[in-house]
């Protein structure tokens, strides 16, 4: 039990540590006004810093210099929308459909950093099984965080799933 404790605790930090560069120090470079060598190796070091690994790194500094020179991209709102881009672009290929299998139950694990819409992605992840004709039973998992159960019933109550 204490290994999973360790591994828990380390991804929560680590997520956290991702989360709070990419909001901050990247949003930060975003909203400067002049994209030059030094902004793209801000941004590479920002990166970096939010684990993103360097091969991914490097791939989407050389993609947004592209971008930058190919559509003549000036002010942050641009780039953060092309950076956006290259980030969906890249994760494209890893898109693989939700096969619910012949075995049930299937269990779905949902699992990320504070704020970032997973409640929300879980409610519409329910409807969207359910238009499927799948049976759907919700399960609140964050049971430490203030009014988690009752944002996660507010979506089930909203979908006709019960929630445990």
């Amino acid at each position: 039990m204490l290994a999973a404790t360790s591994w828990a605790a380390r991804l929560k930090a680590g997520l956290a540590r991702t989360r709070e560069v990419l909001g901050t120090d990247v949003g930060v470079l975003l909203s400067r006004r002049k994209i030059d060598e030094a902004f793209f190796e801000e941004l590479e070091s920002a990166l970096l810093a939010a684990d993103c690994g360097v091969e991914a790194t490097q791939a989407l500094i050389e993609d947004l210099r592209s971008r930058v020179r190919r559509d003549r991209i000036e002010d942050g709102a641009a780039l953060k929308a092309a950076l956006k881009t290259a980030i969906r672009e890249r994760l494209a290929p890893l898109e693989r459909a939700l096969d619910t299998g012949t075995r049930k139950p299937c269990v779905i694990v949902v699992a990320g950093v504070n704020g970032s819409g997973k409640t929300t992605s879980i409610g519409k992840l329910a409807k969207w099984l359910q238009v499927r004709g799948e049976s759907v039973m919700l399960a609140a998992g964050d049971t430490y965080r203030a009014a988690a159960r009752e944002q996660l019933a507010a979506w089930g109550e909203r979908n006709g799933v019960t929630v445990i």
